[in-house]
């Protein structure tokens, strides 16, 4: 192979992996707002102050964009001067897990604050 074509495969594996996990995010990140809203409004109905912290919950999955970049960021440096493509794997793998992390923070999220 080439290191021409190295380089643009070691950039399209970094990128499409930062974009799963920041798909994982942005869905994280709707759904727990919406599960915010929902426990507001509970205990706006109850008479209860409304807790601030969840704000804090609502921001949680988008640290995992932040992670993957880094991550990303390692890899990509492996692979360009090391030239093995088993970095690419591990990339997208440890994106993917971001990605999951990030669904798993919304289900927790909606699971025990609505």
């Amino acid at each position: 192979m080439t290191e021409q074509i190295l380089k643009v495969l070691a950039l399209g594996a970094g990128y499409a992996a930062v974009g799963m996990a920041a798909t994982g995010s942005a869905l994280g990140t709707g759904y727990a707002g919406q599960a915010a809203v929902g426990a507001w409004k509970k205990c706006y109905q109850q008479g209860k102050a409304a807790p601030f912290l969840l704000l804090a919950l609502v921001g949680a999955p988008l640290s995992q964009t932040i992670y993957s970049m880094s991550i990303m960021m390692i890899i990509l440096l492996l692979v360009l001067w090391s030239g093995l493509l088993f970095f690419l794997v591990f990339d997208v793998i440890v994106c993917s897990a971001c990605y999951l992390s990030s669904v798993f923070i919304w289900f927790c999220i909606r699971r025990f604050c609505v």
